[in-house]
């Protein structure tokens, strides 16, 4: 049973290995395709055809701006900080790893790919960022929120609470991506490219933490009589 036990776990610190060098590829390869895009010109073409920006009143600009801090980089981290406690409370250890380190990687990220892509902020954005391209917040909404999505679905057995999860995570990422658009702070392709990376997150973090079924107990906090 130990050595079992350590063959686990071996093929876990495998699969986190590799899960990280998917990471870093995905990074470098979604950079290198914006910056041909940014110097093409397909990005601003692209936006411009579209066009879903819009005037917004004061009423909404607070509430986009208090929806928006909900996937700031402290705040994402922090949160990530939480739910890994929360995962390793339950006995979920190989998850709790991942989700702290889901989180981590992502603001490392972010930070190369902006400086990298070198996309100029919108000039009507709130003039606090050094880059535009992507939407840190829709990739830390996506890769903090999203993943602990996928591990409270994981757990539960119930279809109506997987479902629940599902549209609450994804209305939640919706939000944030909207309050972005809202604050003119990021353009449509800088939102779509944080989608994208964090759909990537979650991913490789399900598929690091699917090497066996979670072990320990379920996110379900419900007594059971």
């Amino acid at each position: 049973m130990a050595r079992m036990r350590k063959d686990v776990n071996r093929g876990l610190l495998r699969r986190g290995l590799a899960g990280l060098a998917l990471l870093a590829a995905a990074t470098v390869v979604l950079g290198a395709l914006a910056r041909l895009a940014l110097h093409s010109g397909s990005f601003d073409r692209f936006d411009a055809l579209v066009g879903v920006r819009s005037p917004v009143s004061e009423r909404m600009r607070s509430l986009a701006a208090g929806i928006s801090s909900l996937a700031g980089a402290l705040f994402a981290t922090v949160i990530s900080a939480l739910f890994a406690a929360l995962l390793l409370a339950r006995r979920r250890f190989a998850e709790s790893l991942v989700q702290v380190g889901s989180g981590l990687s992502a603001v490392i990220a972010q930070d190369l790919l902006r400086e990298w892509v070198g996309r100029a902020p919108p000039s009507d954005g709130l003039g606090m960022q050094t880059g535009s391209f992507p939407s840190s917040h829709v990739f830390f909404a996506m890769a903090v929120y999203g993943l602990f999505a996928y591990f409270v679905i994981r757990s539960v057995r119930a279809p109506g609470r997987r479902l629940a999860t599902s549209l609450a995570a994804a209305l939640l990422v919706g939000l944030v991506a909207w309050s972005r658009l809202a604050l003119g702070t990021q353009q449509l392709t800088d939102v779509l490219g944080g989608l994208v990376l964090g759909l990537v997150w979650v991913a490789v973090g399900a598929w690091v933490t699917a090497y066996r079924p979670p072990h320990g107990r379920s996110l379900n906090f419900r007594r059971h009589r």
